[in-house]
């Protein structure tokens, strides 16, 4: 069964398609630019106004956020104390500093 395509050159179709990305290289990459920056507004859009959860899915983040956080009061007073008395010793002035640049005699 013959075509009538039997003496194709692919060198000549490889050489044809480089000289027509090489002609139309910016248009090309614009558009592929183009093309994902509005995949990517339609993605962003989608979550922000489309955020839709079903009551499952509201009842599982309750239940997870439900728990909280545990507060140790003992520990909480512990660090302020421990704050406070280094804002202490941070406001005193030192008394009689020692000279430590003082040249050996």
């Amino acid at each position: 069964m013959e075509l009538g395509m039997e003496k194709i050159k692919w060198q000549s179709f490889k050489g044809g398609f480089y000289v027509f990305l090489e002609k139309r290289v910016k248009w090309i990459l614009f558009t592929l630019l183009l093309s994902l920056v509005l995949f990517g507004g339609w993605v962003w859009y989608g979550s922000v106004y489309r955020a839709d959860w079903s009551e499952a899915e509201k009842q599982t983040y309750i239940q997870a956020k439900g728990r909280g956080t545990l507060f140790n009061k003992e520990r909480f007073d512990e660090l302020v104390s421990e704050k406070e008395t280094r804002a202490k010793a941070y406001q005193e002035e030192p008394s009689n500093p020692e000279d430590m640049f003082r040249l050996k005699q």
